[in-house]
């Protein structure tokens, strides 16, 4: 059973920051394998937590997930760089 599921990024913005306001990298769609649809993640620098995680991992333990970097109203964040785009996975086996 799955207990814990999250999108972990780490990266930095256009000063070469880490700073970032919420939501300002955009939202990752992770697929619902109950409703057979996607679901929206505002993300953020750091562990993104999805509630619920068991309903993101399929049978046969996949996980889907798409992102694409839309920057928002604010100009000064036209780019950021990614050192890491993991997804965490805690649970126990049957």
């Amino acid at each position: 059973d799955v207990d814990h599921l999250a999108l972990d990024i780490a990266g930095t913005i256009n000063d070469g920051s880490d700073a970032v306001a919420p939501a300002a990298l955009g939202s990752a769609y992770v697929f619902d394998w109950q409703k057979a649809d996607w679901t929206e993640v505002n993300l953020t620098f750091g562990e993104n937590v999805l509630p619920d995680p068991q309903r993101f991992v399929s049978p046969l333990g996949i996980v889907r997930v798409r992102y694409t970097f839309r920057p928002s109203g604010d100009a000064s964040l036209n780019r950021f760089h990614v050192s890491r785009f993991d997804i965490l996975i805690g649970g126990h086996a049957r």
